[in-house]
């Protein structure tokens, strides 16, 4: 199914032409019965609204893709039961004292996985249910942030369906490829009012293209056509994945997580000395009163 461009869509209809047609020179033609049926010849069959080929509705497909989405609700539950970092960041400022500069990483970077998890769910859950009924809408969780080194590619697979609506209607329109800075900056502050009026997601929109540009950067002075074979790029390309990784989990704790200021006080932790930082004097306490408390902050 294809679509007009952005600014054909907004252009007044043509006026219709008043000249007559080649066809109208002959003689008149013979006058018909009239058809009472309905013009039906501007309607799209209902397989047209499909982005994918029909192989994903053979039984085969259908039953590996519910195997898929039991896989990762059981996955879930196993995260959610093993590594309490959802409890942690939820328990309000300061969780982070008494761990180490590793510990707060690795609770940072699993509340994401969380994140990309419980998203996955519901949508993946309807996409199988459209997928029952003959439609093959667009998957929108297409690769998990711990499988992706890429910040561009990690936002072209986050909630897939809505990222082809920003390009086209948001990032298109702005200039695309021609000015990507601009483009993704009116993309992505939609993208973070969309989400809510709070200058946190405002910060984590407007963070989240200045994570993109040392990519971008990175892209134009190292490109992969012309370094791609040298035995150094794989391992340039690794120490960028961390980095992209780690500027991802930040622009995202920022956001949905611990906001500007504890953003702040959660890289001082992880730039800090290994013992990380210190337990906080109510925590102190508690342990000289009852040494078997749990040191769980």
């Amino acid at each position: 199914m294809t679509y007009p461009s952005f600014w054909a869509q907004l252009a007044p209809p043509p006026p219709p032409s008043s000249s007559p047609s080649p066809a109208s020179s002959g003689p008149a033609p013979v006058e018909e019965e009239e058809d009472t049926a309905p013009d039906t010849s501007d309607v799209v069959p209902p397989r047209a609204h499909t982005y994918r080929s029909a192989d994903e509705l053979q039984p085969r497909a259908l039953a590996s893709y519910a195997a898929r989405f039991i896989a990762c609700l059981v996955a879930m539950e196993l995260v959610l039961h093993a590594l309490p970092v959802v409890a942690l960041k939820d328990s309000g400022r300061g969780w982070w004292r008494g761990m180490t500069a590793a510990e707060v990483a690795m609770v940072g970077f699993w509340n994401l996985i969380v994140v990309w998890l419980k998203l996955l769910l519901p949508w993946r859950l309807f996409r199988l249910w459209a997928l029952l009924d003959g439609v093959v809408p667009p998957e929108n969780m297409v690769r998990c942030m711990a499988n992706n080194y890429s910040t561009l590619g990690f936002w072209r697979s986050w909630h897939r369906s809505f990222n082809m609506w920003g390009i086209r209607y948001i990032y298109i329109p702005l200039g695309g490829a021609s000015r990507p800075v601009v483009s993704m900056l009116g993309v992505f502050t939609f993208v973070a009012l969309w989400h809510d009026l709070r200058l946190r997601l405002l910060v984590w929109g407007w963070g989240v293209v200045l994570f993109v540009l040392p990519e971008m950067a990175a892209r134009r002075v190292v490109p992969y056509n012309k370094f791609g074979s040298r035995p150094w790029y794989r391992h340039l390309a690794a120490l960028g994945g961390v980095f992209n990784v780690l500027l991802m989990m930040t622009a995202n704790l920022v956001g949905f997580v611990v906001g500007v200021d504890g953003a702040t006080a959660l890289w001082s932790v992880m730039l800090g000395d290994w013992a990380g930082a210190p337990p906080s004097p109510s925590l102190s306490l508690s342990r000289e009163r009852n040494p078997r408390a749990r040191s769980v902050v």
